[in-house]
């Protein structure tokens, strides 16, 4: 069986969009600039990760000891947690 990585290049080939790694990470890139890496332990994000909506509940978090917490945001920009 043959296993490939994958590159995705803009019409002209001078951008690259993304990259899929063998058995490795996946890359996304905006502007030629990566944005986004899956790595061995999660995700990578590099700037800011815009997360919910108007209607959203928070955010699901997951604690050392595997304990789950939702954090919410309020709308005067205070911090609240709820156990999940």
């Amino acid at each position: 069986m043959l296993f490939r990585s994958y590159f995705f290049f803009d019409e002209d080939g001078g951008e690259t969009l993304a990259s899929f790694i063998n058995d490795g990470a996946v890359n996304l890139y905006h502007n030629n600039s990566k944005k986004f890496e899956t790595v061995g332990t999660g995700v990578t994000v590099y700037g800011d990760a815009y997360i919910g909506s108007d209607n959203s509940s928070g955010v699901i978090l997951t604690s050392p000891n595997g304990t789950k917490y939702r954090l919410i945001v309020a709308n005067d920009g205070t911090l609240s947690t709820t156990s999940v």
